[in-house]
Order: structure tokens, then C-alpha cells, then sequence
């Protein structure tokens, strides 16, 4: 019901232009207010367009505006097609509806007109990202008749390109095969190229093929894209051989041809063939290195993995984001947590963010090694760059406690309630056991106590340490089971 009222309104407020006042027909002494303060009183086409890129924020006062100009000013003025052309600029970001009013206001004064096809160009794209075939093809459909304008193959290529946003795959077809015929303009290479990544991304290959070996047969010389389109969409059927065969082809492969073979080659386990493409490459493309980077690291190659990440950097190509955690973690997994660490420190140092380095997977590793001073330099740099997550603070905080750290895990707790993290019952439980294990069970009483304020419940392991730290006996027991249902009942 929401979106009929607000249909309604809108309609509402556009009634007044569907037979709109004219200067003729009001008297002389009548004025009308104009839309906007302050007006021109000399109106020109610069003046009247600068108002409406002005107000494009708002359609209907453009409208509003473009109405004045031409019906209501005075004295009269009769706007140019470059007036019409800044109201089609000014409603090509709205809902199509006031599109269609503008594309009438310029059919009906088309015949006094010099007109272009900027401006249906404008309406076909617009109907396109709308979802309005029809409307894309009726406004193509005009330029030569109505607007006595030879069509262009600029607006043939807007018209495939509308099409097949709209999945009018079929109806995309037919106006390329009749353009000639029917609209007197022949594709270039570039309606070719739209054609030929609608069939890749519906994965008829053979059919971008055919259509790709006929662009010689017309005159026409495919260009890097229409290699790379084609390219792509063999790499990604997973069609590697047609897929080299067009890259070997390419005299000068650009990137995005480059990272879709590369990637391709990945996917397939050929990762050593991929890493010797790249190596016949000038310069390798961002892409390509995250590609061999990521696979060689998930595949138990994490040391090649980041002597061709140094190499990617010393090009000036370092990858940013995942492919830099997967280097580090994949050095941690393979058991090299100290170069893990360096490449940590060298990546942060490359001006890589600490987080997306891998600090996260990097902390448990250096805590499960004992290595609690690069720990803490981690945890530093990530406290200074981002909000670190309570798993992280917990796992220094078990690494700590396991070593006997407790001076150094308390002051880890007050960082944490500093940066407003609240510890869990896993932060309590590594923290009594830790001052059980030191023989300190008063002090891991207290914080049982302070568990049961937090609304935590001990668990079973944790409450056993705290009765034998106390002494093991059946009023010790007996104290901790106190506390201990007071949490529960907190809970």
C-alpha cells in the first residue's frame, strides 16, 4: 500500500505537466512564480542548462524548471536541443518515468529542432540499467524518423549493451544481424565485443568463436579486448587448452588476460606453469601474483610463496589484502613461525596493515611456540590499527598464563578493559588455572568471585585446580561450591 501512495504523489505532482499552461494562452498582466529564486531574467540555453545541473538532485523540480523556461518565460523562449540534451543529463540518474516525459517534451518539439543523438543515447543506457527493453528499443527506434538524425553506431552499441542487461539475449541478436539492413549502420568492433561477452557469460563458447572468427570476414580486426573476452570465458570453463592457444596468440596480452590465464592454470594445480608465464612477462599484473602467491601458499609451498611475494614488492606489485595472511599462515602451518613473524614485520614494514597480514593466525602460533615477546609486539601494532577481536586477547592470554606470565597477563586483562573488551568465561578460566598452577589459589578465589559478578559459570576443570590449590579438603570444597552456585545463579 506504501508504494501505490507514493505512486499516487508522484503522479500527483507531475499532473500539472501533462497538458501544461502556456504564455499564449494566459492575459498579459498574469506572471507566474518561477520554480527557483533567483531567475534569469535574459534566459539563454547556457543559463537554462546551469539551472537544471543545478537541481538535477530533483526531478520533479527539474521538470518543473525545463516547463517554465519553455511554456511560462518571458518573453518567450523556445529551448535548444542542448537544453534538452542537460534535462535528459539531469533525469538519467531518476526512476525511468521522467524520462519518458522528457523524451516526449522532445519528440513534440523535434520538428523546430537541430537535434543530436546524445540525448536518446542518454534514455537508452538509463532504460537499460532499469530494466526496460522496450523503452531502450522504442527510443533507438526514434532517433532517424522523429528526430531526423542518421543513426550512429554509437547508439546501436548502447542499444546491444541495454538489451543485454536485460537479458533480451535473443532480441540483442536480431538488431545486431538487421542493423545493417534495417538501420543503415554497421558494427564496429566494439558492438562485436558486447555480443561476445553476453555469449561467454552464458557459456556458448562455440557461438562466440564462430562470431569471433567472422569480424575478419567483415573487415575487422579483433582488438586486445576482443582476445581477453573470449580468453576469459575459455579459462573460465576450465577450457585451458583453447584458452593458451588465444593468450600465445596475443602479441601484447594485457592484464586482465594475463591474470584470467594465470588463474585458470592455478585453479588446475599447474602452478609451477603458471609462475613460468609470469616469468616471460615485462610486468605481471597485481592479480597474476596474488593468484600464484594464494595457490602456492595453500599448497604446502609457503616459503616459494613469499620469495615470489619479495620478488612482486621489489616490482612494485605487491598484492594487499588476503593473499598476504595466506603467506604468513601457510609459513605458520608448515612449521616456520619465525620466518612467519619476519614476513609479518616486513609486510607491515611494506605498508601492509597489521590485521590483514595474518596478526590474528600469527599470535596463536607465536604463543603456542612461547615466543610471548613477538606476541606482544603483534598484539601492539594491532591495538594501534584496528579493534582486536576477545579470541585474540584470549589466546596471549593462555599462552601467558600456560608460562607462568601472570604479572604479564594482568597487565594484557587492563589493555583489554581499557579498549573496552570483556573478558569471557574462557578469559577467567585461563586465568585461575594459571594462578592455581602457581600456587596462588586465594587469589584465583577472588576471581571466581569476580566470575559469579560477571554472570560466568566455572567450568568443571578450573573449579577442581582452585579446591586442590586451597588444600583439597571437604571445607575447601565446600567454599568453592559456595561461589560456585552463586555464579549459576547469577548466570
Amino acid at each position: 500500500m506504501g508504494s501505490i501512495s507514493k505512486a499516487r504523489r508522484a503522479a500527483a505532482e507531475l499532473s500539472h505537466l501533462t497538458s501544461p499552461p502556456h504564455l499564449s494562452s494566459l492575459p498579459s498582466s498574469f506572471t507566474v512564480t518561477p520554480p527557483v529564486h533567483p531567475w534569469p531574467t535574459h534566459l539563454t540555453s547556457a543559463r537554462l542548462s546551469s539551472l537544471l545541473r543545478r537541481h538535477a538532485h530533483d526531478p520533479h523540480l527539474a521538470l518543473r524548471i525545463f516547463h517554465h523556461a519553455s511554456a511560462l518565460h518571458r518573453p518567450p523562449f523556445a529551448p535548444p536541443y542542448p537544453s534538452f540534451l542537460a534535462l535528459f543529463r539531469a533525469l538519467s540518474a531518476h526512476p525511468p518515468s521522467f524520462l519518458d516525459r522528457a523524451f516526449a517534451l522532445l519528440l513534440s518539439a523535434a520538428p523546430s529542432l537541430r537535434c543530436g543523438e546524445s540525448a536518446p543515447i542518454l534514455a537508452i543506457r538509463a532504460f537499460g540499467l532499469a530494466h526496460r527493453p522496450g523503452a531502450a528499443l522504442r527510443a533507438f527506434l526514434h532517433i532517424r524518423p522523429s528526430l531526423r538524425v542518421r543513426t550512429s553506431v554509437r547508439s546501436l552499441n548502447a542499444l546491444l549493451n541495454a538489451l543485454i542487461q536485460c537479458r533480451q539475449y535473443a532480441a540483442a541478436a536480431i538488431v545486431f544481424r538487421r542493423s545493417a539492413a534495417r538501420f543503415g549502420v554497421l558494427p564496429n568492433v566494439c558492438s562485436f565485443n558486447i555480443l561476445l561477452k553476453a555469449l561467454c557469460s552464458l557459456g556458448q563458447l562455440p557461438a562466440a568463436h564462430h562470431l569471433f572468427d567472422e569480424m575478419p570476414l567483415l573487415g575487422l580486426s579483433p582488438n586486445v579486448v576482443s582476445h581477453t573476452t573470449l580468453l576469459r570465458g575459455y579459462a573460465a570453463a576450465g577450457d585451458l587448452p583453447a584458452a593458451l592457444n588465444l593468450f600465445r596468440g596475443l602479441p601484447h596480452p594485457d592484464p586482465p588476460a594475463v591474470s584470467a590465464v594465470v588463474h585458470a592454470l592455478c585453479r588446475h594445480g599447474r602452478i609451477t606453469e603458471a609462475a613460468r608465464l609470469m616469468d616471460d612477462l615485462p610486468d605481471p599484473p597485481i592479480a597474476a601474483y596474488s593468484a600464484v602467491v594464494s595457490a602456492l601458499s595453500v599448497s604446502g609451498r609457503p616459503r616459494e610463496a613469499l620469495g615470489l611475494l619479495r620478488e612482486a614488492a621489489a616490482r612494485g606489485r605487491l598484492p594487499r589484502g588476503r593473499v598476504c595472511a595466506d603467506v604468513v599462515e601457510g609459513l605458520c602451518h608448515g612449521g616456520y613461525v619465525a620466518e612467519a613473524y619476519a614476513a609479518w614485520t616486513w609486510l607491515v614494514g611494506q605498508g601492509v596493515e597489521a590485521d590483514v597480514a595474518g596478526a590474528g593466525g600469527l599470535v596463536y602460533w607465536l604463543c603456542r611456540e612461547g615466543r610471548m615477546n613477538e606476541t606482544g609486539e603483534v598484539l601492539g601494532r594491532l591495538e594501534g590499527c584496528c579493534v582486536v577481536g576477545l579470541m585474540t586477547y584470549n589466546v596471549v592470554l593462555a599462552g601467558l598464563c600456560e608460562r607462568g606470565e601472570l604479572q604479564e597477563a594482568g597487565r594484557v586483562w587492563d589493555r583489554m578493559e581499557r579498549r573496552g573488551e570483556r573478558g569471557n568465561g574462557f578469559s577467567y578460566g585461563v586465568l585461575i588455572r594459571g594462578f592455581c598452577r602457581a600456587g596462588k589459589a586465594r587469589e584465583a578465589l577472588e576471581l571466581v568471585g569476580e566470575m559469579a559478578e560477571a554472570g560466568f559459570r566455572l567450568d568443571d576443570v578450573s573449579k577442581e585446580e582452585v579446591v586442590a590449590g586451597l588444600g583439597g579438603g571437604a571445607d575447601e570444597r565446600d567454599l568453592v561450591e559456595q561461589i560456585v552456585s552463586k555464579v549459576g545463579k547469577s548466570a
